[in-house]
């Protein structure tokens, strides 16, 4: 019921070898734990993944894969931005957009005259911030209303984190703020052409350049502005706050940066297209979908290369893992039925006894 493993093991006469560090994969056929009517990206926070269809927002607990509604739309939903607690969420409608928590609506586009082009939640935080052609704004939740933070035109992208906001002007150089008073810090302009923030963890701002070609890494902690280029990467997903993993349409890296060092390491590289990449925090697997359904789970260990087949989806939009990283959770569609899927990896940790 387990994937074979292969693993070369020395052994000398009289003395005793312990293998360790075995983690045998199951052989699992997908469940279907949720239907859906659309297919969506999902929002991990904890363990609990939110996701939605075409009028409803639902959030699936993954300890116990019980699935309750969280938001019936009355018209179309176009997106789903989720705060870093997975208790704010702002729904986008055909209609326009509408801020919720768990205890109902906190505000919608009905209420404020001015249109907003992009809303962020601060990086693992429940603070909402909104771009609009005038600048920057915070919500306030206790009034339901939106406040200045910095007026100013011309802005292309942003991101806040910790007390620092960041954003980035049409002529591609990065400034940096201090909240909540909104007064300048710097400007960080040594590097041209950036064009968004990605993301963001310990210090660490990830960026884009204009033509999407490479992402560049920035110390934002450093006295003076250092940029450390990257590979070109569609997204960087975090397992810990120096180590990182980006994929582009072809390849999957492992990265780690500090002011001190920065190195890479190719996972692996792929013929077909992929849809989607997931590392694992506390094992050493990457979760790896292609455009063609084929779900594989990567092993870091280089002497234990093997990359089963999990399974052969029709469709793979979103991979997840619960927190206890033992199955993931595949939103997508399964002989031509769209759900949320579960896949369970790992029963247990198998160690085995002495060689001699």
């Amino acid at each position: 019921g387990f994937f074979p493993l292969t693993r070369s093991i020395s052994v000398t006469p009289g003395e005793s070898v312990l293998i360790n560090d075995i983690t045998l994969i199951r052989k699992s056929e997908p469940t279907r734990i949720m239907p859906l009517s659309a297919l969506h990206e999902g929002a991990v926070r904890g363990d609990m993944l939110i996701v939605h269809d075409a009028t409803v927002v639902s959030a699936v607990d993954l300890r116990f894969e019980r699935t309750r509604t969280v938001y019936q739309s009355p018209e179309p939903i176009t997106g789903l931005i989720v705060s870093g607690s997975g208790a704010v969420m702002v729904v986008h409608t055909k209609k326009g957009w509408h801020i919720r928590d768990q205890s109902g609506e906190l505000s919608s586009s009905l209420k404020t005259p001015q249109p907003f082009r992009d809303f962020r939640f601060a990086h693992e935080s429940d603070d909402l911030y909104a771009q609009t052609g005038e600048g920057i704004y915070r919500f306030e939740k206790e009034r339901g209303e939106f406040s200045p933070v910095l007026l100013r035109g011309g802005i292309r992208s942003f991101y806040v984190t910790g007390n620092a906001l960041y954003m980035v002007s049409e002529a591609r150089v990065i400034e940096e703020f201090r909240l909540p008073e909104g007064t300048r810090v710097r400007e960080l302009s040594d590097r041209p052409l950036f064009d968004t923030i990605m993301d963001s963890s310990n210090g660490t701002l990830v960026l884009r350049d204009d033509a999407g070609a490479s992402i560049y890494l920035l110390d934002r902690y450093a006295k003076a502005a250092t940029f450390q280029q990257v590979s070109n990467a569609d997204s960087v997903r975090f397992v810990s706050p120096e180590r990182f993993f980006s994929t582009n349409a072809f390849e999957v890296w492992e990265h780690f940066f500090s002011p001190d060092r920065y190195t890479r390491t190719l996972i692996t590289r792929q013929s077909t297209p992929i849809a989607d990449s997931v590392p694992f925090r506390e094992r050493p697997f990457t979760l790896i979908s292609s455009q063609n359904g084929e779900v594989r789970l990567w092993s870091l260990e280089r002497a234990e290369r093997q990359a089963p087949v999990l399974s052969d989806f029709d469709k793979v939009v979103d991979s997840v893992l619960n927190q206890k990283e033992t199955t993931a959770y595949i939103i997508g569609s399964f002989h031509g039925e769209s759900g949320v899927y579960a896949i369970p990896l790992i029963e247990e940790e198998q160690v085995f006894p002495l060689v001699k």
